[in-house]
Protein backbone atom coordinates (compact mmCIF):
# COMPACT_ATOMS: atom_id res chain seq x y z
CA UNK A 1 0.00 0.00 0.00
CA UNK A 2 1.23 3.49 -0.86
CA UNK A 3 0.19 6.94 0.36
CA UNK A 4 -1.38 8.63 -2.69
CA UNK A 5 -3.05 11.75 -1.34
CA UNK A 6 -3.21 14.08 1.63
CA UNK A 7 -1.17 17.01 2.89
CA UNK A 8 2.51 17.93 2.76
CA UNK A 9 3.62 15.07 5.01
CA UNK A 10 1.65 12.59 2.89
CA UNK A 11 3.36 13.98 -0.17
CA UNK A 12 6.76 13.39 1.38
CA UNK A 13 5.76 9.81 2.10
CA UNK A 14 4.16 9.05 -1.26
CA UNK A 15 6.97 6.78 -2.38
CA UNK A 16 7.29 4.98 0.95
CA UNK A 17 5.83 1.51 1.13
CA UNK A 18 3.75 1.01 4.27
CA UNK A 19 4.22 -2.51 5.62
CA UNK A 20 1.29 -4.84 6.01
CA UNK A 21 -0.32 -4.67 9.44
CA UNK A 22 -2.47 -6.99 11.48
CA UNK A 23 -4.34 -6.95 14.76
CA UNK A 24 -2.98 -9.03 17.61
CA UNK A 25 -4.26 -9.46 21.15
CA UNK A 26 -2.59 -10.90 24.22
CA UNK A 27 -3.93 -12.85 27.13
CA UNK A 28 -2.28 -13.04 30.53
CA UNK A 29 -2.81 -15.06 33.67
CA UNK A 30 -5.89 -13.60 35.30
CA UNK A 31 -5.98 -14.79 38.90
CA UNK A 32 -8.09 -12.13 40.62
CA UNK A 33 -10.09 -11.30 43.71
CA UNK A 34 -13.46 -9.96 42.59
CA UNK A 35 -14.54 -6.66 44.20
CA UNK A 36 -17.36 -8.37 46.09
CA UNK A 37 -14.86 -10.87 47.51
CA UNK A 38 -12.40 -8.27 48.78
CA UNK A 39 -13.97 -7.59 52.22
CA UNK A 40 -13.84 -11.32 52.96
CA UNK A 41 -10.26 -11.58 51.70
CA UNK A 42 -9.17 -8.64 53.86
CA UNK A 43 -10.97 -10.03 56.91
CA UNK A 44 -9.33 -13.44 56.41
CA UNK A 45 -5.89 -11.82 56.59
CA UNK A 46 -6.72 -9.63 59.57
CA UNK A 47 -8.34 -12.46 61.49
CA UNK A 48 -5.05 -14.34 61.69
CA UNK A 49 -4.20 -14.64 65.38
CA UNK A 50 -0.86 -12.85 65.11
CA UNK A 51 -2.51 -9.89 63.35
CA UNK A 52 -5.85 -9.69 65.14
CA UNK A 53 -4.20 -9.72 68.59
CA UNK A 54 -2.48 -6.41 67.81
CA UNK A 55 -5.75 -4.45 67.71
CA UNK A 56 -7.21 -3.94 71.18
CA UNK A 57 -10.44 -2.24 72.28
CA UNK A 58 -10.08 1.50 72.73
CA UNK A 59 -6.94 1.87 70.58
CA UNK A 60 -6.71 4.67 68.04
CA UNK A 61 -5.53 3.18 64.74
CA UNK A 62 -4.14 5.16 61.79
CA UNK A 63 -4.75 3.55 58.38
CA UNK A 64 -2.79 4.80 55.38
CA UNK A 65 -4.31 5.66 52.01
CA UNK A 66 -2.11 6.65 49.08
CA UNK A 67 -2.36 8.83 46.00
CA UNK A 68 -2.10 6.34 43.12
CA UNK A 69 -5.04 4.90 41.22
CA UNK A 70 -5.17 1.55 42.98
CA UNK A 71 -7.98 -0.72 41.85
CA UNK A 72 -10.58 -1.25 44.60
CA UNK A 73 -8.69 1.00 47.03
CA UNK A 74 -11.95 2.26 48.53
CA UNK A 75 -13.23 -1.29 49.12
CA UNK A 76 -9.92 -2.41 50.65
CA UNK A 77 -9.68 0.64 52.90
CA UNK A 78 -13.29 0.32 54.08
CA UNK A 79 -12.76 -3.38 54.85
CA UNK A 80 -9.78 -2.53 57.08
CA UNK A 81 -11.75 0.22 58.80
CA UNK A 82 -14.66 -2.14 59.46
CA UNK A 83 -12.39 -4.80 60.94
CA UNK A 84 -10.72 -2.31 63.28
CA UNK A 85 -14.11 -1.02 64.43
CA UNK A 86 -15.34 -4.59 65.00
CA UNK A 87 -12.39 -5.08 67.35
CA UNK A 88 -13.60 -2.15 69.47
CA UNK A 89 -10.83 0.22 68.32
CA UNK A 90 -11.14 3.67 66.75
CA UNK A 91 -9.77 3.90 63.18
CA UNK A 92 -8.94 7.00 61.21
CA UNK A 93 -7.42 7.43 57.76
CA UNK A 94 -4.20 9.32 57.05
CA UNK A 95 -3.35 10.47 53.51
CA UNK A 96 0.09 8.92 52.95
CA UNK A 97 1.19 10.48 49.68
CA UNK A 98 4.35 12.47 50.29
CA UNK A 99 4.03 15.81 48.52
CA UNK A 100 1.13 14.88 46.22
CA UNK A 101 -2.13 16.80 46.32
CA UNK A 102 -0.25 20.08 46.10
CA UNK A 103 1.46 19.27 49.42
CA UNK A 104 -1.53 20.68 51.34
CA UNK A 105 -3.91 18.98 53.79
CA UNK A 106 -6.97 19.90 51.72
CA UNK A 107 -5.29 18.88 48.49
CA UNK A 108 -4.48 15.44 49.86
CA UNK A 109 -8.04 14.96 51.10
CA UNK A 110 -9.26 15.90 47.62
CA UNK A 111 -7.06 13.17 46.13
CA UNK A 112 -8.67 10.62 48.45
CA UNK A 113 -12.14 11.93 47.59
CA UNK A 114 -11.38 11.25 43.91
CA UNK A 115 -10.98 7.58 44.91
CA UNK A 116 -14.29 7.61 46.82
CA UNK A 117 -12.47 7.69 50.16
CA UNK A 118 -14.36 10.18 52.30
CA UNK A 119 -15.35 10.27 55.96
CA UNK A 120 -18.91 9.40 54.95
CA UNK A 121 -17.99 6.46 52.70
CA UNK A 122 -15.39 5.05 55.09
CA UNK A 123 -17.33 5.59 58.31
CA UNK A 124 -14.37 7.13 60.14
CA UNK A 125 -12.42 10.41 60.33
CA UNK A 126 -9.77 11.42 57.80
CA UNK A 127 -6.95 13.33 59.50
CA UNK A 128 -4.95 15.21 56.91
CA UNK A 129 -1.92 17.28 57.85
CA UNK A 130 1.53 18.07 56.49
CA UNK A 131 3.00 18.22 60.00
CA UNK A 132 5.58 15.57 60.80
CA UNK A 133 7.32 14.18 63.89
CA UNK A 134 11.07 13.58 63.93
CA UNK A 135 12.10 9.95 64.37
CA UNK A 136 15.86 10.16 63.94
CA UNK A 137 18.42 9.44 61.23
CA UNK A 138 19.07 6.41 59.05
CA UNK A 139 22.39 4.58 58.83
CA UNK A 140 23.03 6.66 55.72
CA UNK A 141 22.58 9.82 57.77
CA UNK A 142 19.20 10.70 56.28
CA UNK A 143 16.54 12.45 58.36
CA UNK A 144 13.47 10.30 59.04
CA UNK A 145 10.05 11.77 59.86
CA UNK A 146 6.46 10.55 60.02
CA UNK A 147 2.98 12.07 59.81
CA UNK A 148 2.14 13.67 63.16
CA UNK A 149 -1.33 12.13 63.43
CA UNK A 150 -0.03 8.66 62.62
CA UNK A 151 2.76 8.98 65.16
CA UNK A 152 0.32 9.96 67.92
CA UNK A 153 -1.98 6.99 67.25
CA UNK A 154 -1.77 3.81 69.31
CA UNK A 155 -1.01 1.85 66.15
CA UNK A 156 -0.47 2.27 62.41
CA UNK A 157 -1.67 -0.03 59.62
CA UNK A 158 0.20 0.34 56.32
CA UNK A 159 -2.29 -0.21 53.50
CA UNK A 160 -0.79 0.19 50.03
CA UNK A 161 -0.15 -1.38 46.66
CA UNK A 162 3.06 -3.33 46.07
CA UNK A 163 4.53 -3.10 42.55
CA UNK A 164 7.72 -2.48 40.57
CA UNK A 165 8.85 1.17 40.56
CA UNK A 166 9.06 3.09 37.30
CA UNK A 167 12.50 4.63 37.76
CA UNK A 168 14.80 2.38 39.81
CA UNK A 169 15.46 -1.25 40.77
CA UNK A 170 16.03 -2.76 44.20
CA UNK A 171 14.62 -5.26 46.71
CA UNK A 172 12.23 -2.55 47.93
CA UNK A 173 10.44 -0.52 45.29
CA UNK A 174 6.80 0.62 45.53
CA UNK A 175 5.35 -1.01 48.64
CA UNK A 176 5.16 -0.84 52.45
CA UNK A 177 8.69 0.53 52.96
CA UNK A 178 8.13 3.33 50.45
CA UNK A 179 4.74 4.07 52.02
CA UNK A 180 6.38 4.39 55.46
CA UNK A 181 9.18 6.68 54.30
CA UNK A 182 7.79 8.68 51.37
CA UNK A 183 4.02 8.45 51.93
CA UNK A 184 3.90 8.94 55.69
CA UNK A 185 6.98 11.16 55.51
CA UNK A 186 4.84 13.78 53.73
CA UNK A 187 6.68 16.48 51.79
CA UNK A 188 9.72 16.32 54.09
CA UNK A 189 10.11 12.56 53.80
CA UNK A 190 9.53 12.53 50.05
CA UNK A 191 12.19 15.20 49.61
CA UNK A 192 14.75 13.35 51.73
CA UNK A 193 14.21 9.99 50.02
CA UNK A 194 14.57 11.49 46.54
CA UNK A 195 17.23 14.13 47.32
CA UNK A 196 20.24 11.89 46.62
CA UNK A 197 18.94 10.94 43.20
CA UNK A 198 17.42 7.81 41.74
CA UNK A 199 20.73 5.95 41.86
CA UNK A 200 20.54 5.65 45.67
CA UNK A 201 16.81 5.77 46.34
CA UNK A 202 16.87 1.97 46.56
CA UNK A 203 19.24 2.37 49.54
CA UNK A 204 17.38 5.25 51.20
CA UNK A 205 14.00 3.50 51.33
CA UNK A 206 14.95 0.39 53.37
CA UNK A 207 17.46 2.16 55.63
CA UNK A 208 14.92 4.86 56.47
CA UNK A 209 12.14 2.26 56.83
CA UNK A 210 14.20 0.54 59.53
CA UNK A 211 14.02 3.73 61.59
CA UNK A 212 10.25 3.97 61.13
CA UNK A 213 9.82 0.34 62.19
CA UNK A 214 11.96 0.94 65.27
CA UNK A 215 10.50 4.28 66.38
CA UNK A 216 6.86 4.32 65.21
CA UNK A 217 4.00 2.05 66.22
CA UNK A 218 3.68 0.12 62.96
CA UNK A 219 1.38 -2.85 63.66
CA UNK A 220 1.45 -4.49 60.25
CA UNK A 221 1.24 -3.85 56.54
CA UNK A 222 -1.48 -5.16 54.24
CA UNK A 223 -0.32 -4.57 50.66
CA UNK A 224 -2.36 -5.52 47.61
CA UNK A 225 -0.92 -6.68 44.30
CA UNK A 226 -2.59 -6.34 40.90
CA UNK A 227 -2.53 -8.66 37.89
CA UNK A 228 -1.81 -7.75 34.26
CA UNK A 229 -5.37 -6.37 33.93
CA UNK A 230 -4.96 -3.99 36.91
CA UNK A 231 -7.27 -6.19 38.99
CA UNK A 232 -6.63 -7.04 42.63
CA UNK A 233 -5.06 -10.52 42.69
CA UNK A 234 -3.40 -10.79 46.11
CA UNK A 235 -3.86 -9.23 49.56
CA UNK A 236 -1.54 -10.24 52.37
CA UNK A 237 -1.06 -8.97 55.92
CA UNK A 238 2.55 -8.79 57.12
CA UNK A 239 3.65 -8.25 60.71
CA UNK A 240 5.88 -5.21 61.21
CA UNK A 241 8.84 -7.39 62.15
CA UNK A 242 8.51 -9.33 58.88
CA UNK A 243 8.10 -6.44 56.43
CA UNK A 244 11.78 -6.11 55.50
CA UNK A 245 12.05 -9.84 54.78
CA UNK A 246 8.68 -10.34 53.11
CA UNK A 247 8.47 -7.31 50.83
CA UNK A 248 11.22 -8.46 48.41
CA UNK A 249 9.44 -11.82 48.00
CA UNK A 250 6.16 -10.13 47.18
CA UNK A 251 7.91 -7.78 44.75
CA UNK A 252 9.04 -10.83 42.74
CA UNK A 253 5.43 -12.01 42.66
CA UNK A 254 4.29 -8.55 41.50
CA UNK A 255 6.88 -8.64 38.69
CA UNK A 256 5.58 -12.02 37.58
CA UNK A 257 2.08 -10.58 37.23
CA UNK A 258 3.06 -7.56 35.14
CA UNK A 259 2.03 -7.60 31.48
CA UNK A 260 4.60 -7.34 28.71
CA UNK A 261 4.22 -6.63 25.03
CA UNK A 262 4.27 -9.51 22.57
CA UNK A 263 7.40 -8.27 20.81
CA UNK A 264 10.67 -7.35 22.48
CA UNK A 265 11.57 -4.52 20.11
CA UNK A 266 9.96 -2.34 17.45
CA UNK A 267 10.57 0.75 15.35
CA UNK A 268 7.57 2.70 16.70
CA UNK A 269 5.38 2.26 19.77
CA UNK A 270 2.00 4.03 19.65
CA UNK A 271 0.31 4.53 23.03
CA UNK A 272 -3.38 5.40 22.80
CA UNK A 273 -3.62 7.22 26.15
CA UNK A 274 -1.36 8.28 29.02
CA UNK A 275 -2.20 9.69 32.45
CA UNK A 276 -1.19 9.99 36.10
CA UNK A 277 -3.91 7.45 36.88
CA UNK A 278 -1.88 4.86 34.96
CA UNK A 279 1.57 5.73 36.24
CA UNK A 280 3.54 8.60 37.76
CA UNK A 281 5.25 8.94 34.39
CA UNK A 282 2.02 8.76 32.35
CA UNK A 283 2.75 5.23 31.14
CA UNK A 284 4.47 2.43 33.01
CA UNK A 285 7.99 2.23 31.59
CA UNK A 286 8.27 -1.32 32.93
CA UNK A 287 6.08 -2.13 29.92
CA UNK A 288 6.85 0.62 27.40
CA UNK A 289 10.58 0.89 28.13
CA UNK A 290 10.30 4.70 28.32
CA UNK A 291 12.35 5.13 31.48
CA UNK A 292 13.31 8.62 32.61
CA UNK A 293 16.43 7.36 34.42
CA UNK A 294 19.24 4.91 33.60
CA UNK A 295 18.64 2.99 36.84
CA UNK A 296 16.00 0.64 35.47
CA UNK A 297 15.66 -1.11 32.12
CA UNK A 298 13.02 -3.56 31.06
CA UNK A 299 10.10 -3.56 28.63
CA UNK A 300 10.01 -3.15 24.87
CA UNK A 301 12.94 -1.51 23.03
CA UNK A 302 11.79 1.07 20.48
CA UNK A 303 13.27 3.86 18.36
CA UNK A 304 10.30 6.22 18.70
CA UNK A 305 7.24 6.40 20.95
CA UNK A 306 4.05 8.28 20.10
CA UNK A 307 1.48 9.26 22.76
CA UNK A 308 -1.95 10.09 21.33
CA UNK A 309 -4.08 11.32 24.21
CA UNK A 310 -4.22 12.33 27.89
CA UNK A 311 -6.66 10.62 30.25
CA UNK A 312 -9.59 12.55 31.70
CA UNK A 313 -8.40 11.68 35.20
CA UNK A 314 -5.25 13.73 34.57
CA UNK A 315 -7.37 16.92 34.40
CA UNK A 316 -5.48 18.33 31.44
CA UNK A 317 -1.81 19.16 31.08
CA UNK A 318 -2.13 22.43 33.02
CA UNK A 319 -3.88 22.70 36.36
CA UNK A 320 -4.33 26.00 38.16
Amino acid sequence: MKVTNGGTVSGLLKDINIPKMFHASQEFLREAIRPEEIPTAVAAELEKDSISALILPGMSIAITAGSRGIRNVDIITRAIVDFVKAKGAFPFIVPAMGSHGGATPDGQKEVLESYSITEASMGCPIKSSMEVTELGYSERGRRVVIDKYAYEADGIIISCRLKPHNAFRGPYESGPCKMMTVGLGKQVGASVVHSDGMDVIAENIPTMAKVVLEKAKILFAIPCIENAYDETCKIEAILAKDILNKEPELLKYAFSNMPKLLVGKADVLVVDEIGKNYSGTGVDPNITGTFSTPYASVGIKVQRTCFLNLSEASLGNIRE
